[in-house]
């Protein structure tokens, strides 16, 4: 599971969408569980400039 989520700025929500159809996972709100468990927040506004963006932006980092 960590390995789908190491490079994130180029999913399109069609392609997430995409890659939760095709996981083993029921529903999404199980796949997001999963992502939250996993989740690293320093790493992700170090790789991700949108989720970077959205924290400053409401003055969350």
């Amino acid at each position: 599971m960590n390995n789908l989520f190491i490079f994130v700025d180029g999913i399109t929500k069609e392609k997430l969408n995409e890659m939760i159809d095709k996981s083993s996972f029921e529903n999404k709100v199980d796949f997001f569980a999963q992502v939250c468990k996993t989740y690293n927040l320093e790493l992700t506004v170090k790789r991700n400039k949108s989720f970077k963006y959205f924290l400053s932006k409401f003055n969350l980092i």
